[in-house]
């Protein structure tokens, strides 16, 4: 019987230890009251198309719009204040149990890199010489951690909404929302050459998929192979999509694009003005 007491007992202590952690199944940490001192906006207006290293004790933050929940995001996730956004290079997995959408973070820079890819601003380490990376990883959650603080803090994130006249560059690393997007479908030409006949084909959101407005200007999607919506079916009615913006050249479409990056499935919905 003292066993079997012992046993449970014990049971019950682990239960009880379980519960000191919260839901990201993280140990709960004290915040310090770290605030930022400087804004996205201002840190960006630094880069001047160049990595640099902060040296500074300066502090970011901001409210956190990704997920790496659905696979799109790999190992990053994306941050908004009031002035503009960063991809903070995490280089772990499963960042949206530590830092859900919603939550709000300071960064502390001081020993940190800066810099630009696809549009939006990277905070990570320093790359190699060698490396193609504009920023690296931390790719210690040690390091993470002793950049990153999360507050208690949590905030309902709304996108921006935007039409394609809307967008520039410094919107890059924001949440976007652009309504009344069509596919634009594959075309073939018919038996006499002479003309372009719209065939509408199934077609899956893995890769890039161009989408365009009532002006025919195009935005474009992208969506990774190993995100756990890639192989689902486009919709091809009028369709209102959000997602995270960037800026880049994609193969075989002349100039630079502006692409959504989805964070899932969820992130297209059908457009409630479906006149097209």
């Amino acid at each position: 019987m003292r066993r079997i007491a012992k046993y449970i007992l014990n049971l019950c202590a682990a239960v009880l230890l379980c519960g000191c952690y919260n839901y990201t199944g993280l140990p709960e940490r004290k915040p310090s009251g770290l605030k930022a001192n400087m804004t996205l906006a201002e840190l960006r207006g630094r880069c001047r198309g160049e990595t640099f290293e902060v040296a500074e004790s300066i502090v970011v933050g901001g409210v956190v719009t990704s997920s790496d929940r659905a696979g799109n995001f790999y190992q990053t996730f994306t941050i908004e204040d009031a002035t503009g956004a960063a991809e903070i290079m995490a280089g772990v997995r499963d960042l949206h149990n530590a830092y859900p959408i919603g939550c709000r973070i300071c960064v502390r820079l001081e020993g940190c890199a800066v810099g630009v890819e696809r549009g939006v601003m990277q905070i990570g380490l320093k790359p190699a010489s060698y490396s193609n990376y504009a920023v690296d990883y931390f790719y210690s959650k040690v390091l993470l951690d002793s950049h990153i603080e999360r507050s208690g803090e949590m905030v309902e994130v709304s996108p921006l909404k935007a039409t394609y006249s809307d967008l520039n560059d410094k919107m890059c690393g924001r949440l976007v929302r652009i309504e009344a997007l069509m596919l634009v479908t594959e075309t073939e030409d018919n038996a006499e050459g002479d003309s372009e006949i719209a065939t509408p084909k199934p077609a899956a959101w893995r890769g890039y998929r161009a989408f365009a407005d009532r002006g025919g200007n195009r935005v474009y999607t992208y969506t990774s192979d190993y995100a756990d919506f890639a192989a689902e079916e486009v919709p091809t009615t009028p369709c209102d999509i959000m997602g995270i913006l960037q800026c880049e050249k994609i193969a075989g479409v002349e100039g630079e694009c502006f692409v959504l990056k989805m964070r899932s499935k969820d992130d297209c919905a059908p457009s409630v003005d479906s006149a097209m």
